[in-house]
């Protein structure tokens, strides 16, 4: 049989089709004569067809019809309709099969048709027909060329025409909905994706591939599926080249803590970085630039627990040794009570540029079978010291290196690394591709696919409660704000994982998210920005920046909520649902109903709802237990001095980062985690809810 073109369309068509030629089954079966009166059929019994299926506009064919009960008068009949025939007499089917003639015009049109036998009979109640088999014809699209047949591996975007075949069986859309027309299937070395056509008529296609289809060398296979209930992809793809003589690796970024041995005396609540180049060194030769497709921001405060995809790289054939890093406008923000001037929150901005040699691991060969894939490290401990009121950067070699993706923890097969709550505003969605794409405020853009495996939450029931999916997103960019999980496969390609829908409001609305480190009275608070959510025309928002500081005054009756992630947050007794739950360490997003500006760049902001997120720290693991551990060292004055908290863990919940579950933590050892941070005077259950546990090597 000719496969239904995608599994979420196929499933969808294929229940309705089954219950179509079930009802016309049902009908035949009770209908048995020629007249149409209701008595048993009498004829021969038939138990298979050879073919069982065709394609639309194809040419006329031999079908064979295996069963008992034939004799040199049977027939074969088509939707009632007698068909030149033949039984076959010699051979090991003699007498157990007949051929029939089937003219092209009977499979102009996709469908099902009955066929069954007629063996003339004499005496009453004897009508001589067989029981009937269902044939069916797929609109299957028939692709002849493509033009251009190929392009240079890291160019733009570009179109690309589909010429089909005879016949093409191509559909164009109805109405403005195109999806309802044919849909394109490109399956290249950056991964598979379905992609919507600009222009769809009988005979030709054009379509947009995007600039990602083809960053690296190598083949992809184009494809066209059809709608409907007999639609079908394309039997044979046609190949397209995507020429060049490198291949790519994939590069990711973390933080690797070294291990504690008492609390750090100060607090880092910001600390980010901006890359300006990359270059590899190759054994022999001169370097080779990497093509940046922006200055990416490194927030090294968040890559302690998480990591960031830097990018799919295009290089050239090669062996390399190493690479150089530039950073640049390093800009650190401290909470100590050893800030300059009385201060307890300051702000470092050495500037300059940095130019940082790394060895790799082992040596890095383009191309290669599986592109291999880096992860930078940054040791943020040692990177940055603050003693008597002044802060030191210290970018050098020893202090940013790399590592041989992946890591061991609890990826799939082929995933190289996990991107984890990136959170962004979507600016767009393709239900049908499956494909969203999020904008960050600060950590710039990411786009990832579903499949049947993705995980979608919508806590508040903003958006169908749990039948939220990316359908229900659809008209709703530059409005819904979500935070992915993805997978990063070893083709480059992000796999959504989890999509967390965290507001969908109805018009824009500026949201910004934060660590706290102070409580100003029972209704306020400050926060250092950390991202930013903004779709809205406030200046003081537009031009705010991680490492911002911001007032917070919780409006009367402001909501209060947790973005779970499937963490069961408690809500009884207590949980995260009032002003005097909110406590310093905490990260929290709050809706902005007012921004100004005042004095030294300070944001002053009113909000209506507070949502409390993940909260990201270091600290030593002290008793084990399953599923909590202890965590304690952690850094003051952000956290009490002596501190210690349990932290919850949870089966399946909880992603582990080179342990593969609790048992691999030991007493002493140096955790980073990602977690639901709990006022512990009025929860009722561990201060941390761990969605993310990783251990420092």
């Amino acid at each position: 049989m000719v496969p239904i073109r995608n599994a979420k369309i196929g499933m969808r068509r294929s229940v309705e089709t089954a219950g179509w030629v079930l009802a016309v089954a049902l009908l035949a079966a009770g209908c048995g004569d020629i007249q149409y009166t209701f008595q048993g059929n009498t004829g021969a019994t038939i138990s298979a067809i050879s073919p069982s299926d065709a394609v639309a506009g194809g040419s006329s064919f031999t079908l064979t019809v295996f069963g008992v009960g034939f004799t040199s008068n049977t027939v074969v009949r088509w939707n009632g309709q007698n068909l030149p025939s033949a039984i076959v007499s010699s051979g090991p089917q003699a007498g157990l099969a007949v051929t029939a003639t089937v003219p092209q015009k009977d499979i102009a049109t996709a469908g099902t048709v009955l066929v069954d036998t007629l063996t003339p009979q004499t005496g009453a109640g004897n009508n001589g027909l067989s029981n009937t088999l269902v044939f069916t014809i797929w609109n299957t699209p028939n692709i002849a060329s493509l033009s251009p047949p190929s392009q240079p591996a890291g160019g733009g975007g570009f179109p690309l025409t589909i010429t089909g075949g005879s016949p093409s069986n191509f559909v164009p859309p109805t109405g403005s909905d195109p999806s309802s027309g044919s849909l394109v299937q490109w399956n290249g070395p950056t991964g598979a994706q379905t992609l919507m056509p600009t222009s769809v008529t009988s005979t030709q296609i054009v379509v947009t591939v995007p600039a990602s289809a083809i960053q690296c060398p190598g083949t992809a296979t184009v494809n066209v599926s059809n709608p409907g209930p007999f639609g079908a992809t394309s039997a044979t793809g046609l190949p397209f080249t995507i020429t060049g003589d490198g291949g790519c690796l994939n590069m990711t970024m973390m933080d690797t803590a070294p291990p504690d041995t008492a609390a750090p005396s100060f607090s880092v609540l910001s600390f980010q970085a901006t890359i300006t180049g990359i270059s590899l060194t190759p054994q022999s030769g001169s370097s080779v630039d990497l093509n940046l497709p922006s200055s990416p921001v490194v927030e090294l405060t968040r890559l302690q627990s998480d990591s960031a995809f830097l990018g799919t790289f295009l290089a050239s054939a090669g062996t390399y040794t190493g690479m150089s890093l530039t950073l640049a406008n390093p800009d650190v923000v401290i909470y100590s009570p050893d800030c300059p001037n009385g201060l307890v929150v300051c702000e470092f901005m050495p500037g300059g540029t940095t130019v940082i040699p790394i060895t790799f691991p082992s040596n890095v060969v383009v191309p290669s079978p599986t592109p291999p894939a880096l992860a930078l490290e940054f040791n943020l401990a040692n990177i940055l010291t603050f003693s008597g009121g002044t802060a030191s950067v210290n970018f050098t070699s020893a202090n940013v290196t790399t590592v041989n993706l992946p890591r061991t923890g609890s990826q799939a097969a082929g995933v190289q690394d996990l991107i984890e709550d990136f959170t962004g505003v979507v600016t767009a969605v393709d239900p049908i591709g499956g494909t969203v794409t999020i904008q960050s405020g600060t950590r710039g853009t990411m786009t990832a696919t579903a499949n049947s495996g993705t995980t979608y939450n919508d806590p508040q029931n903003l958006c169908g409660g749990i039948g939220f999916t990316l359908a229900c997103l659809t008209g709703k960019t530059k409005l819904a704000i979500v935070s992915a999980d993805a997978a990063l496969n070893s083709n480059g390609s992000l796999t959504l994982l989890e999509l967390d829908l965290l507001n969908l409001p109805s018009t824009s609305q500026d949201e910004v998210e934060g660590v706290v480190y102070q409580l100003n009275g029972s209704n306020q608070f400050s926060m250092v920005l950390a991202d930013k959510y903004v779709e809205d025309t406030n200046a003081s928002l537009t031009g705010a920046a991680a490492g911002n500081l911001v007032n917070v005054t919780v409006n009367s009756g402001a909501t209060f909520s947790a973005d779970p992630k499937n963490l069961p947050v408690p809500t009884s007794p207590k949980g995260f649902t009032a002003a005097s739950d909110v406590v310093n360490g905490q990260t929290v997003m709050v809706h902005a109903v007012s921004a100004s500006t005042g004095n030294g760049g300070v944001i002053s902001l009113a909000t209506d709802r507070v949502t409390l997120r993940y909260t990201r720290v270091t600290g030593l693991v002290s008793p084990i237990g399953n599923p909590t551990f202890t965590l304690s060292n952690l850094p003051a004055p952000l956290f009490p001095t002596n501190f210690t908290a349990p932290v919850d863990t949870f089966p399946v919940v909880t992603a582990f980062d080179n342990i593969l579950n609790i048992s691999g933590l030991n007493t002493g050892a140096t955790v980073s985690i990602r977690a639901l941070f709990l006022n512990s005077a009025t929860a009722s259950s561990s201060p941390f809810l761990a969605a993310k546990v990783r251990k420092q090597q």
